[in-house]
């Protein structure tokens, strides 16, 4: 099996930032507080951040 591109490792982790955060506002209620609006604005900007850190990242230099 191979390996995934760095785009596809890019769109795994916004899904893996993103989702968990969703399903959980989603199976509290959709709670519209200032807290849990926050925590969830929070962890979408979290997931953005580090989507666009694995797709602009490129790989990690090589020692030696």
């Amino acid at each position: 099996m191979g390996r995934l591109t760095d785009r596809q490792q890019a769109i795994v982790m916004l899904l893996v930032f993103i989702l968990p955060p969703i399903i959980t506002w989603t199976a509290l209620g959709y709670p519209t507080d200032r807290v849990s609006l926050g925590i969830l604005g929070s962890a979408i900007l979290s997931g953005i951040l580090v989507f666009l850190k694995e797709l602009l990242g490129g790989a990690p230099p090589k020692e030696g």
